[in-house]
This record gives C-alpha cells, sequence and structure tokens, in this order.
C-alpha cells in the first residue's frame, strides 16, 4: 500500500515546480492540496493551482466558504 505523502514533503525533497506536480499522478498517487488562506483565486497559487491535484477550501460551521479561504474554478 502506498504512503501517503504531503506536497509540502514533494516540494522540499524533489524541488518540484508547478509543472512537475501532475507527474505524481502517473505513479498511483492522489495529490490534495489546501486552496489557501488569502481570500484570493487560488489558481494564482503554487501548488493549488496545479493541473492534476483535487483543491481543497475551508469552510464555516454553516458550510460557506471560509471568509479567509481561497476560491475559484481551481477549487
Amino acid at each position: 500500500m502506498p504512503r501517503p505523502v504531503t506536497v509540502n514533503e514533494l516540494l522540499r525533497r524533489h524541488r518540484l515546480g508547478r509543472d512537475r506536480l501532475p507527474h505524481r499522478q502517473h505513479g498511483g498517487t492522489v495529490v490534495v492540496v489546501a486552496a489557501g488562506n488569502s481570500n484570493s483565486d487560488a489558481s494564482g497559487f503554487t501548488p493549488a493551482g496545479c493541473n492534476g491535484v483535487i483543491t481543497v477550501a475551508a469552510t464555516g460551521r454553516a458550510g460557506q466558504r471560509a471568509s479567509y479561504s481561497n476560491y475559484g474554478a481551481a477549487v
């Protein structure tokens, strides 16, 4: 069974850039990343805006987008 790995760990260990992250999918790795906390469009941030990743955002208690959470089509 593959072990989970964080994107921060991947970036630190392998110095992967925005264009290299999606290639991890070919090894059967699902990459889940945070949208960020800048109240901005997540597509402008790495790794949230990378192709081939699942970008997740923060919500409030009632399920609405948290005011600080990044948003957009990447989420």
